[in-house]
C-alpha cells in the first residue's frame, strides 16, 4: 500500500470506531482475534453441541481440545478447564460430570503426561483460553503449597506435579515434593481422555 492509501484506510477505520464506539485499544485486541480466529486453532475442539472441528467459535462452549505427544505418538484430549483445590473423591465426581468424547473414559493424567500438557502445547493452550475467554489454567502467583497438579505414578499412586509461573518458564517436578500425597489433599486436577 501506498501512503496514500495508508492513511485513507486509517481515516475510515478511525470513522467506523468512532461511530460504533469502538476504542483504539479495543481495535488492537480484537485485530488479534481476528487473525488467530481465521487462522482456526492448531487442534481439535470439542464443542458442548457435540461437534470436533478446528474452526473457532466464541458463540460455542468449547469442552476439550484434542493434542498431540511427538514421545509416544498418540492424541489425548484434555480439558478446556482445570478443576482446582479438590480432593481425590470431588474428583471422581467431576470426571464423571464431563460429557462423553471418545470410547475411553475421562481420566487423571500420570506424571509422564505432564510435561505434554505444561510445555510442548502450552503457549497455544493459553492463547485458545484466552479467545475463549476461559479461566486461566493456573493462576499467576503459585502458592507452593496449593501449586500442585495431581497425577499418578508409574505404579498407579496418586502423586502431585509442582508447577510455578515465572516470567513464562513453566517446570514440573513429578514426586520431587509431592511423593506420598494424600486422597484427601486439595490439589489442581485437570482431565484427560484417551482419543479413539
Amino acid at each position: 500500500m501506498t501512503k496514500e492509501e495508508i492513511w485513507s484506510k486509517i481515516n475510515l477505520l478511525k470513522a467506523f470506531c468512532a461511530q460504533n464506539g469502538i476504542s483504539v485499544d479495543e481495535l488492537f485486541e480484537l485485530s488479534s482475534h481476528m487473525t488467530r480466529i481465521e487462522n482456526g486453532s492448531p487442534f481439535d475442539i470439542y464443542y458442548e453441541d457435540g461437534e470436533i472441528t478446528r474452526r473457532i467459535d466464541l458463540i460455542k462452549n468449547p469442552i476439550a481440545f484434542k493434542i498431540f505427544s511427538l514421545l509416544d505418538k498418540r492424541e489425548l484430549w484434555v480439558s478446556t478447564l482445570v478443576l482446582n483445590k479438590a480432593d481425590f473423591a470431588e474428583t471422581q465426581v467431576y470426571l464423571e460430570s464431563l460429557p462423553k468424547i471418545s470410547s475411553h473414559s475421562w481420566r487423571i493424567p500420570d506424571t509422564n503426561e505432564i510435561p505434554l500438557l505444561l510445555e510442548n502445547n502450552f503457549e497455544y493452550l493459553s492463547n485458545l483460553r484466552h479467545i475463549f475467554d476461559l479461566p486461566d489454567f493456573m493462576e499467576a502467583d503459585v502458592d507452593y503449597e496449593e501449586g500442585f497438579f495431581g497425577c499418578f505414578d508409574d505404579d498407579h499412586k496418586l502423586y502431585g506435579a509442582l508447577y510455578f509461573n515465572r516470567k513464562g518458564i513453566l517446570d514440573y517436578f513429578p514426586g520431587a515434593y509431592a511423593s506420598n500425597v494424600s486422597l484427601t489433599d486439595k490439589l489442581n486436577w485437570w482431565s484427560v481422555c484417551d482419543a479413539d
